[in-house]
């Protein structure tokens, strides 16, 4: 990690790293560790924190993210015209099971919050590994758009995304999966909610990462 490097070798021994991440991905327990112990080979005294990420599963009862999503389902109603959508909640899709608890809690969250809003609440994921034991990421959002309750009327993609890229973004695969079910469902009308890393509402969690992540003990 090249800023790591920087800033090991400006003296700076100390790092707590605080994670713009939903859940705890590979890059977070995997990668990150790895290279740390990497860049400690010049540096021995290096001490590298990682704070928690935004969602704690072990806390189903903190539901601030699911708020920030909840926010955005209104917005995207509003702003569209929409009364009483279908809401499909979308992440990218895990290997990790770990990763995988968040969207499915967090789309639970959503769904207890917006009660009558929607008429409906599903999670989904863009991607998937083919093997039988990442079926946990199912449905994928193009098969969900083909179910009953989401191939007709009026439907939210949520996008638990906090920045637009490949799929999140303008002309993104999230679109192109949409305009294409739109496209085999007349009766279907979709729209997207804004990505959640603008949300003011994070400020507050990252807040309380960071006080947590003082905390942490140091990568070994």
């Amino acid at each position: 990690m090249p800023t790591l490097r920087e800033l090991a070798g400006r003296g700076l021994l100390d790092i707590l790293i605080l994670p713009l991440f939903f859940g705890p991905s590979g890059a977070l327990t995997d990668y990150l560790p790895e290279r740390v112990r990497h860049s400690r080979q010049p540096w021995p005294t290096l001490r590298v924190r990682v704070a928690p990420c935004l969602v704690d599963t072990t806390k189903p009862q903190d539901n601030r993210l699911a708020h920030i999503l909840a926010d955005r389902v209104r917005e995207c109603a509003a702003k569209n015209h929409f009364g009483r959508p279908a809401v499909a909640v979308v992440d990218h899709g895990s290997p990790l099971p770990t990763v995988n608890a968040v969207r499915e809690l967090v789309a639970h969250q959503t769904h207890k919050l917006l009660g009558d809003f929607a008429r409906v609440v599903a999670p989904c994921s863009m991607e998937r590994r083919p093997e039988p034991e990442y079926d946990f990421n199912e449905p994928l959002l193009e098969k969900l758009l083909d179910a009953p309750e989401f191939s007709t009327g009026e439907v939210i993609v949520a996008k638990l995304f906090l920045l637009p890229g490949r799929h999140a973004g303008p002309g993104g695969d999230i679109e192109q999966i949409s305009h294409a079910a739109q496209s085999r469902h007349p009766k279907l009308k979709i729209a997207h909610t804004e990505t959640l890393g603008s949300h003011p509402g994070l400020v507050e969690i990252l807040q309380e990462r960071l006080e947590q992540g003082l905390g942490v003990a140091p990568i070994k």
